[in-house]
């Protein structure tokens, strides 16, 4: 029994003093009297360089009374942990580290008789989350100011999440509407195969940048409008969704046409009229004859 007891601790000790996690234990006043040798890979301090701080002497100035409120709150639970702020601490080489820690009251224990602070260096994850949502405040920005429609759907509901005005106007519905409605519901029906197949080739795409080209919507009126349309994806709300801007392109199309029309008509006025027609350009002095 007492050599399994020893390789208990060694394992125990092991895991304290080599895990990622560090450990300590503070008394009431945040002072610590117990350090684990893993404080160095995450903080940089010695053990006895911790024994000589008080936590409150390295905490961010900002996250000092978040953390004491959560001090104050395992104070009155103890035995139960408590998910700690996550804050910023001094590094001894000068920089602020993100740290996510665990507090348990274990005053009560006699074997410990203090407070037990479990943490672990989180800065890569919170610089990554606020790169992306920094990211996201820029889309937004350009989003909410663009004169351009513009709207953003989920990509697993396909529901609209937030729309701007130019889109709410050209549109003709409500905020409120629209955030009832799923890219589906501006789509005639005939046209909701094609708008399937793309929402497939998205899934399967790892494109940030979609291209949808031109597609048919239908405004609340009822009318349909020819609109080119593209999109980005964006993490919004921690959902996965599109940010889509709308171009409306039916005048363009319709005066396409009108041009085609024109075009047929001449080509068949010049193949049964007995008239020479030509076209002068006058500036280049460039004829161009009929048959």
């Amino acid at each position: 029994i007492e050599n399994l007891l020893i390789q208990s601790e060694r394992r125990f000790r092991a895991l304290v003093e080599n895990g990622a996690d560090a450990l300590v234990i503070l008394d009431t006043s945040g002072k610590p009297f117990y350090v684990s040798p893993s404080i160095t890979h995450v903080l940089g301090y010695s053990e006895e360089e911790v024994l000589n701080l008080n936590l409150f002497e390295v905490l961010h100035p900002d996250d000092a009374p978040h953390v004491a409120a959560k001090m104050e709150e395992a104070l009155q639970k103890p035995g139960i942990p408590i998910q700690g702020y996550t804050s910023r601490t001094k590094h001894k080489d000068g920089s602020w580290r993100w740290l996510e820690a665990t507090i348990t009251n274990m005053l009560h224990d006699p074997g410990i008789n203090g407070i037990v602070d479990n943490f672990r260096d989180v800065t890569q994850r919170i610089e990554a989350l606020q790169k992306l949502q920094e990211s996201e405040k820029k889309y937004l920005d350009l989003f909410n100011t663009s004169p351009i429609p513009k709207w953003i759907f989920d990509l697993e509901t396909l529901l609209f999440v937030d729309v701007n005005e130019p889109a709410l106007l050209a549109y003709g519905y409500s905020r409120e509407e629209f955030l009832s409605m799923t890219i589906e519901d501006n789509r005639p029906k005939q046209e909701l195969p094609i708008l399937q197949q793309a929402l497939k080739e998205v899934h399967a795409s790892t494109d940030d940048l979609i291209r949808f080209g031109m597609v048919t919507h239908q405004l609340k009126s009822g009318e349909l409008i020819r609109v080119d349309i593209s999109g980005r994806r964006i993490t919004y709300n921690n959902r996965p969704c599109l940010i889509i801007a709308s171009h409306d392109v039916t005048e363009r199309e319709n005066m396409l046409r009108q041009l085609e029309e024109t075009n047929e008509r001449f080509l068949y006025i010049n193949k049964v009229t007995h008239d020479a027609i030509y076209e002068w350009d006058i500036e280049t002095d460039v004829y161009v004859w009929g048959d």
